[in-house]
């Protein structure tokens, strides 16, 4: 299946830092149903603060399970 988000979102709870300054994101799969999977997205700053947040949901389609884990 292929397709896009049927609903994305963000929100930004504070100021992430200065340019240069590194973030850490973390992304959860919330749920699965049989075509639709929703995500959260959590970003960090380097004191481990809450900088912003994302939700997505979209259709399922194949993955390699390899790949859910990775760093930018």
């Amino acid at each position: 299946m292929t397709g896009v988000s049927t609903d994305i979102g963000t929100s930004f709870v504070r100021p992430a830092g200065r340019v240069g300054d590194v973030l850490s994101a973390r992304t959860v799969l919330t749920g699965m149903g049989k075509q639709l999977a929703y995500t959260r997205t959590d970003f960090m700053n380097a004191q481990g603060d809450l900088v912003a947040y994302g939700c997505m949901s979209g259709p399922v389609g194949s993955f390699d399970s390899r790949n859910l884990t990775r760093s930018i």
